[in-house]
């Protein structure tokens, strides 16, 4: 027969180590530098890493890092590869990034289902000034670290007030 409660008692005090808190926050850092088309969102993986104590400031500035390395290897990608975009979407796609500059690379990190991706690599394909472009999307990923603590701790909270 198993006992629960002390498989219980040693995972809860695992959450209390340093060791727990680095791995979280490295297992948060490879997340939110992962391309959009993962299946969970940051946010499932910053829980646990809160709720154990782990500092919200942290955790933001974790997010943000991660998620402008995750994109700036996007951009490099497309720079890369100089895919061709052909007839009328190209044209387009050139009037829409380069109208919308400075607000597309703010709110292309909090995009959901991979499209904050598909513009980073058709930047790169583009070949936008990355220097132009990594000051605001560098604030965009940490504002969609913002977004997904304060998500976390009002989600919590509710949870709490519900129960």
């Amino acid at each position: 027969m198993i006992d629960y409660q002390i498989i219980e008692s040693v995972f809860i005090e695992f959450t209390k180590t340093d060791l727990f808190h680095n791995f979280a926050l490295f297992f948060i850092f490879l997340i939110a530098g992962s391309p959009s088309f993962q299946p969970l969102p940051n946010e499932v993986f910053v829980i646990p890493a809160y709720v154990s104590g782990l500092s919200p400031l942290l955790i933001v500035i974790v997010v943000g890092v991660g998620g402008f390395i995750g994109d700036s290897a996007l951009y490099f990608l497309g720079h890369h590869i100089h895919k061709k975009i052909k007839g009328t979407t190209k044209s387009r796609v050139n009037h829409w990034l380069y109208k919308y500059k400075h607000f597309i690379y703010l709110a292309s990190p909090t995009l959901f289902f991979g499209i904050g991706d598909v513009v980073m690599i058709l930047s790169g394909i583009r070949h936008i000034s990355f220097r132009g472009i990594a000051p605001f999307l560098f604030a965009g990923n940490v504002l969609r670290g913002i977004w997904g603590m304060i998500l976390v701790i009002y989600g919590i909270q509710l949870f709490d007030w519900l129960l």
